[in-house]
């Protein structure tokens, strides 16, 4: 049964990452727009996702789902690649760590996704002032600061490709 939950999500990130990655355009496009889906299908998904998250030791030890953590692994793949090619054009800057940048993101974006997701309009709850949109503006603007290469990280940020 936890298969059935989480199998959807974490092979619709693999292919979403990895489409997005192969695509023609330049890193820096390609980055904002696996922020941008990332978070819009983390937004939509939370619960698969905090499964996938919160029991990723258990999966890792499990044989039944190593389909799970091949996903996982080719979609940061995919990431890094993108990374890569940004450090090559010379968008970013060439002493990006890949594994601590792409997991502190998807940290990040995972958290911004459950506070959206959960807002419960509470005093104490700043969600409410908040769109997905104005989020996902905010969470890309910051990470593509980052990685920018130096000089560059006020330059205006690139629109996401459609239709990724």
């Amino acid at each position: 049964m936890l298969g059935e939950i989480v199998r959807g999500a974490v092979l619709d990130q693999r292919e979403r990452a990895q489409r997005i990655a192969a695509s023609r355009l330049d890193a820096e496009t390609k980055f904002v727009t696996l922020i941008r889906e990332e978070l819009s299908a983390l937004a939509e998904r939370i619960e698969a996702y905090a499964i996938i998250f919160n029991e990723r030791k258990f999966f890792r030890r499990s044989p039944d789902f190593l389909y799970l953590i091949k996903a996982r692994k080719e979609a940061f793949e995919a990431w890094r690649a993108v990374l890569e090619q940004g450090v090559e054009e010379g968008l970013f800057h060439a002493g990006i760590d890949s594994y601590l940048t792409i997991s502190t993101i998807m940290r990040m974006l995972n958290t911004g996704a459950d506070w959206y997701r959960h807002e419960d309009g509470s005093p104490l709850d700043a969600m409410a002032e908040y769109s997905l949109e104005a989020l996902t503006d905010f969470y890309t603007g910051f990470a593509l600061r980052s990685v920018r290469s130096a000089g560059r990280a006020g330059e205006p940020i690139p629109a996401a490709m459609r239709q990724a």
